[in-house]
């Protein structure tokens, strides 16, 4: 996958490899490979490319895949791509497990915040990216998600929306899977404060959704679910009783 943007009335088509971001120009016709940008290593000794490049200002957004290391999240200067930021996500992971996430980092260009949830560790962050790029963590909560986010309401009302994965069979989510009998865990979607990170809400538990889904939202405040199961659910947050 990859994303396009228009940058200083040019279009561009940003992508990655295993460990850099590239840039090709787009005249209408043919793609051509910006050798004025990039290559722009973006990741550190034990991690890998992660995935599409999100675009966000004059920033490119990515994630890395952590190998060795946990993942982490860079920035890199659609004006010059040797301008680089990076931070990563925690300082350990335990052994013998990776640090990924399935899906890739999602921007609040308005309020230049990006937010990423490694699925393994089982926390999800907010990364403030500062005009100049330097990336800083603003908050970070336990929450175990497979699934794609989204952000809902004005920039000034953030509001962060994503899934919570739990296990009664298992504490090593390596080992969370759909069996004969049904999944061995369930999955609920949170309602964040997109800027402290601050639960609003959260559904009951149900059959988990697909590896990847998306959390589309619909009018009115409703937050779509399509559960691997089959079935989709619609969930609307109402206002608690007093």
């Amino acid at each position: 996958r990859f994303s396009t943007t228009n940058f200083q009335g040019q279009d561009y088509v940003y992508l990655t490899d295993t460990s850099s971001f590239f840039r090709y120009k787009w005249d209408g016709s043919q793609l051509t490979l910006d050798t004025s940008w990039g290559p722009a290593v973006y990741t550190k000794a034990g991690q890998i490319g992660g995935g599409t490049p999100t675009v966000m200002g004059d920033w490119i957004i990515g994630n890395t895949n952590g190998i060795t290391i946990p993942m982490g999240v860079a920035a890199v200067s659609q004006l010059d791509s040797n301008k680089i930021s990076t931070i990563q996500l925690a300082e350990s992971m335990p052994e013998g497990t990776l640090s990924t996430s399935a899906a890739k980092p999602m921007v609040d260009p308005e309020n230049n915040r990006a937010y990423m949830c490694p699925f393994n560790q089982g926390f999800c962050s907010a990364i403030q990216v500062s005009d100049d790029g330097e990336l800083s963590l603003v908050w970070q909560v336990d929450m175990r998600t497979q699934s794609m986010n989204t952000l809902i309401g004005p920039p000034d009302r953030r509001v962060f929306v994503s899934t919570n994965e739990v296990s009664t069979e298992t504490n090593d989510p390596t080992k969370y899977n759909w069996g004969p009998d049904g999944a061995n865990f369930s999955e609920q979607h949170q309602w964040r404060d997109a800027a402290t990170g601050e639960l609003l809400a959260a559904s009951d538990f149900y059959f988990p959704k697909s590896i990847a889904s998306q959390t589309p939202p619909g009018y009115g405040g409703i937050i779509y679910a399509l559960n691997n199961d089959g079935h989709l659910m619609a969930m609307h947050p109402q206002p608690a009783e007093e």
